[in-house]
């Protein structure tokens, strides 16, 4: 059980670091400009779809068209 609490822990606290950069990261911009989103699994409690922490790892990229 306090294995568990620990893994809680940390991965909270690294939410939270990660949440400062946001959209203002180059790569999430980027993301989001090319049409993309970001993985449900990179936000924090609390945070808005649409800001992403984590960068490129984080982003789903939109399907190419065919040409």
């Amino acid at each position: 059980m306090k294995a568990f609490l620990l893994l809680v822990a940390i991965f909270l606290f690294s939410n939270q670091a990660e949440t400062a950069t946001g959209q203002s990261d180059p790569a999430n911009i980027a993301c989001y400009q090319s049409g993309g989103s970001c993985r449900l699994s990179c936000l924090s409690p609390g945070v808005v779809s649409g800001d992403c922490a984590g960068g490129l790892v984080c982003c789903i990229w939109p399907r190419q068209r065919p040409v």
